[in-house]
């Protein structure tokens, strides 16, 4: 962020006209002791990028933060995102959507999605949740219209003709005490890749490069296998 209802059925549709004008190289700051990543990326097909797919755990984070509010998405410092997003029309990194799970304190982890642009974060939905497990985070265009799934869930839709330069996916914190374990972004097996994006609106396909931010303490990050499986965490040994 700075780059979640049940989940619903109901469609929202937004008609997103934004020019990016800043360059800058990550997402606006909040107040907070720190703002970090832990991330991986392809650039591959730039302007052509269609969707992203991420297969992850929603991990045990411990951080100690205010109470949640009735808008999480929104708060201020003290929160750790495992996200995935994009970075669309340019190089300015100004414009970007996202998905993911948010952690505030033990009863404040939710899942996201909006979009950003040089004036913020745009929040369209979030939903508490209360366990830890793996789900596929995934959105994608299709005849100019894009699509944000949870699992089989679609808890998102916007109209919009933008294309991705830049697909990402690790964890972010503006919390440098928050304990976030290892935890796989994308599994590779014999069947299944589970880092993959779209390109011109085709199918799901593996990211053919991938590159890391070399992340520095309190984070950590190494690729279990390069580039369909990144492992990330704050404070703990990856």
């Amino acid at each position: 962020m700075s780059r979640v209802l049940p989940r619903v059925s109901q469609l929202l549709t937004v008609i997103m006209l934004v020019v990016a004008s800043a360059l800058v190289n990550d997402k606006p700051a909040r107040a907070s002791d720190i703002h970090a990543y832990s991330y991986v990326y392809t650039q591959a097909n730039a302007w052509a990028q269609t969707g992203l797919l991420v297969y992850r755990a929603d991990s045990d984070v411990t951080i100690t933060a205010p109470n949640c509010s009735s808008s999480p998405t929104l708060g201020t410092g003290d929160v750790v995102y495992q996200s995935a997003w994009m970075y669309t029309q340019d190089f300015s990194f100004t414009t970007w959507f996202e998905l993911g799970t948010g952690h505030r304190a033990s009863s404040c982890r939710f899942w996201f999605w909006g979009y950003g642009d040089t004036s913020g974060w745009h929040p369209y939905g979030w939903q508490f949740i209360s366990t830890y497990d793996s789900h596929t985070f995934d959105f994608y265009r299709i005849n100019g219209n894009w699509s944000f799934y949870i699992d089989s869930s679609n808890v998102w839709n916007l109209t919009s003709t933008w294309s991705g330069t830049e697909v990402l996916t690790g964890l972010e914190t503006y919390e440098s005490t928050a304990t976030a374990p290892a935890t796989h972004y994308g599994v590779a097996s014999a069947a299944s890749t589970k880092l993959q994006y779209t390109v011109a609106e085709g199918p799901w396909g593996p990211w053919p490069n991938g590159t890391d931010n070399a992340p520095t303490a309190p984070l950590c990050g190494r690729w279990a296998t390069n580039p369909v499986d990144w492992i990330a965490g704050e404070n703990t040994t990856c």
